[in-house]
């Protein structure tokens, strides 16, 4: 119970710290803005950022490396609190490890500013400058695998199957029984997702 509390009062620190620079930004007077999205096929976090100049105060065209700048430099400030709440395992998020201090902000914000970046672009009006983001999501999985030399399994004993073996298929569609517990919940996308037999 303490151990809980301890977690969900944590939670709430790390919430604020990471709520007070997305509040500076937000209201009437927002002068950047960002959407995300997942790609887990492709294993890709793929951010739209746009700074309005006008709201900003900046000059143009003579403003435009300026506006370049200042957008480059709150990018990982604006996509932190999605890409934080993804889900590492069934039990905890991205933002769980930074809070224990097994990953650093520092590590995240390298893995974003190495992500490609697409040629800053004016809107039509020549007022809003956007780009795109790309992370590769694989970066952010390396920071959990430890170990330096891949597992060489045993060879295994000779079967034959009835017929040609292509993977695992696990349909998760809708409300699935939770493990451990009377409930029912549904199931999110994971970097290390646990599958239970029982």
């Amino acid at each position: 119970m303490k151990k809980s509390f301890l977690r969900m009062f944590a939670a709430g620190i790390l919430f604020s710290l990471c709520a007070l620079p997305a509040a500076a930004q937000s209201g009437t007077g927002t002068t950047m803005t960002s959407s995300s999205r997942v790609n887990w096929i492709t294993r890709q976090f793929v951010s739209s950022v746009a700074l309005d100049t006008k709201k900003a105060g900046i000059e143009l065209p003579s403003g435009r490396n300026a506006a370049t700048v200042r957008m480059h430099m709150k990018l990982p400030l604006l996509i932190k609190d999605p890409l934080l709440s993804l889900c590492i395992d069934n039990n905890s998020l991205l933002g769980d490890f930074i809070l224990d201090n097994t990953l650093s902000f520092e590590q995240i914000t390298d893995i974003i500013e190495a992500g490609k970046m697409t040629q800053d672009v004016f809107s039509s009006d020549g007022l809003t400058l956007s780009t795109v983001n790309t992370v590769n999501m694989n970066e952010i999985g390396r920071l959990f695998i430890r170990q330096k030399y891949p597992y060489t399994p045993q060879q295994p004993i000779d079967s034959v199957s009835s017929r040609p073996y292509t993977g695992i298929i696990i349909d998760a569609r809708g409300s699935l029984p939770v493990q451990g517990e009377y409930v029912e919940s549904s199931v999110s996308p994971c970097f290390f997702p646990e599958i239970w037999n029982e």
